[in-house]
């Protein structure tokens, strides 16, 4: 696992309800191949977020993975 995606993963961890480092973490996996890691990220999320913003990165993180697993 590379450097960037540990640190994203610990963003992650350190505060959960953080779709901006779960966005970025899902764009890390998938510049790196990893589709599965990806979709992974998006199945550890318990609720979507209530702010418009944060729903905004949630559609878009969702589009990425949708898209990366239609092209499969």
């Amino acid at each position: 696992m590379s450097a960037i995606i540990n640190a994203l993963r610990n963003a992650l961890d350190s505060d959960p309800a953080s779709w901006t480092n779960r966005l970025a973490l899902i764009e890390a996996f998938l510049n790196e191949g990893q589709p599965n890691e990806a979709i992974g990220v998006l199945n550890e999320v318990e609720a979507l977020p209530e702010d418009a913003d944060s729903l905004l990165i949630a559609a878009k993180a969702y589009a990425l993975v949708g898209s990366e697993d239609a092209g499969n």
